[in-house]
């Protein structure tokens, strides 16, 4: 399950043997944020989202049709690199921020939905599993997004002016950038590759707006957070086991505390988002601030 051409080779055929008018890929296996998803425990090789991207990509190119949704049921995957890396080959993406039960999704209400209205568009889709995976899990501290992929450019372009703005006073800024690091860092973050350093990004952009006391920061924050407000269309989360509300709004993005912790896997895992935004650059910039 950790090869590409497997994936390729999986969708090509479902695809191409049951033609629909739209197309739903699952992932459902353990998962990792930008380290990727589908570990296969007898290789242990797995999908980085840049696999899953390319593998989708080839399976479209040899059908000629496009996936409408990919979703992982999986922990983790609700992140701001996992989406970017897909943003060419689907229409939604559904994911987590946190860590998915051992059950996954409720499949029974999903395929309940879909045998009523077959004709459910992907946006629609996405806002109701949402809803109905929170509402399975009442015992649990669970969250799940659904996600634009036509807004990720824009959400893009916001991201690395808010980048660049403070990464050109990382010194300056950096108690400030710290603490909302902290504060905005998710829970649960013991995975299948060691420890994640995820943060929620509408949170430490809201922080980092009202910490600094630069109101072109705060102007730069708010347009980050507006943009996260279009791109992540449906979102959902348990919050009468614990306050989840001040740090669950959608999507996550990789911010290790210090340089001892940053993984090299990162550029390498999903490479288009490391080269074509500026993040990693102001990751690097904080890291050299203190």
């Amino acid at each position: 399950m950790g090869s590409p051409e497997t994936l390729t080779s999986f969708v090509t055929f479902a695809m191409k043997t049951y033609p629909a008018t739209r197309f739903f890929l699952d992932l459902w296996d353990h998962g990792g944020g930008y380290r990727g998803v589908c570990w296969d425990e007898s290789s242990g090789h797995h999908l980085s989202p840049h696999d899953v991207e390319t593998s989708v990509a080839s399976a479209e190119s040899n059908v000629k049709r496009r996936v409408d949704v990919v979703g992982f049921d999986a922990c983790m995957m609700g992140m701001v690199e996992v989406c970017y890396e897909l943003k060419e080959v689907t229409d939604v993406v559904v994911g987590s921020e946190m860590v998915i039960p051992s059950y996954g999704w409720p499949y029974t209400q999903l395929m309940a939905y879909l045998s009523k209205d077959s004709t459910v568009d992907p946006y629609r889709l996405g806002g109701e599993l949402v809803k109905e995976y929170v509402a399975f899990y009442p015992q649990s501290k669970v969250q799940l997004s659904a996600i634009n992929e036509t807004s990720i450019p824009n959400l893009a372009i916001s991201l690395d002016n808010f980048a660049n703005a403070l990464k050109v006073n990382a010194y300056a800024y950096q108690g400030a950038i710290a603490g909302a690091r902290s504060d905005a860092q998710q829970n649960f973050m013991l995975g299948t590759e060691g420890t994640y350093f995820y943060i929620d990004l509408y949170n430490f952009a809201q922080l980092v707006g009202e910490r600094t006391g630069n109101p072109y920061v705060e102007s730069l924050s708010q347009d980050l957070m507006d943009k996260l407000d279009v791109t992540v269309f449906a979102e959902a989360h348990t919050t009468q086991l614990g306050n989840l509300d001040a740090k669950e709004f959608g999507l996550t993005i990789n911010f290790p505390p210090n340089i001892h912790v940053y993984s090299t896997c990162y550029e390498a895992d999903v490479p288009c988002f490391v080269q074509e935004t500026s993040w990693l650059s102001f990751l690097m910039a904080c890291y050299g601030s203190m």
